[in-house]
């Protein structure tokens, strides 16, 4: 599951699904946090922290603190980060959150020419950690965001992002169900809470609202097996696939 806590990011990749802006202002405030973090843990044990870029929320390092206290020895985070905003200063901070953390905690540094337009130092110590692992290609280009503008890509994206959770909740009608199976298929990006406590089916931060963490699960349930997707790029997709698929997420 995936926790945007901003949609910020001053990097600019020309392949964002996202199309993170500069001057956003959407930050998940505190409160919020911990709900999704509470949401997150209680339905699936690996938690990925993400935006946007997530080292531009100004309580980034606060939030960080929360997860390793929070995280018991079989629960897992990763951050997915461009790098851009870390460097050996940093290194405290992460040791620290490493000797309080009961469970993992891991960093994906993406710098993937040509896409991330902003080249980082990638010889400095922090990024020689054990607990950092560096992205260097990119597995697959999804038509989302900034993406679009680029026709002459090939995107390998056989089906809506959001696809594998919607079968599921209708083929299972619990939540908790559905997140077992997507783990049993390293299926780990879907869903997304968005930095408002919106649940989002798809990665992308531009996928329209299915439910909200406030609600009670059994309505968040009924939202996510209802829930017809607007999206124009997911119907492209839609539209490729067999009758059989379609309806299984309901859309005949």
């Amino acid at each position: 599951m995936l926790i945007s806590i901003t949609e910020k990011c001053r990097m600019g990749c020309s392949h964002c699904i996202d199309d993170a802006r500069p001057d956003s202002d959407k930050f998940m405030t505190l409160e919020t946090f911990k709900k999704a973090l509470a949401f997150n843990l209680k339905y699936d044990p690996s938690i990925t922290i993400t935006g946007g870029e997530p080292t531009e929320h100004p309580q980034f390092w606060e939030f960080m603190d929360i997860v390793a206290e929070t995280l018991t020895f079989n629960k897992a985070c990763s951050v997915v980060t461009n790098g851009m905003n870390l460097s050996d200063d940093d290194i405290p901070k992460v040791e620290a959150l490493k000797e309080k953390c009961r469970g993992l905690i891991m960093w994906q540094v993406s710098s993937i020419r040509p896409y991330y337009p902003i080249r980082i130092d990638l010889d400095q110590k922090i990024f020689q950690r054990k607990d950092f692992t560096i992205a260097r290609k990119i597995e697959k280009l999804e038509c989302f965001g900034r993406a679009t503008q680029h026709p002459e890509w090939i995107f390998q994206a056989k089906a809506p992002g959001c696809f594998n959770i919607r079968s599921l909740m209708r083929g299972t009608m619990s939540f908790s169900s559905a997140m077992l199976s997507l783990r049993s298929m390293n299926k780990f990006c879907t869903p997304q809470i968005a930095y408002d406590g919106s649940i989002k089916l798809g990665e992308s931060t531009l996928c329209p609202r299915a439910s909200h963490i406030d609600k009670r699960i059994s309505v968040i349930e009924l939202d996510l097996i209802n829930f017809t997707c607007a999206c124009p790029e997911c119907h492209k997709l839609l539209d490729k696939l067999t009758p059989m698929y379609r309806a299984a997420i309901g859309e005949n």
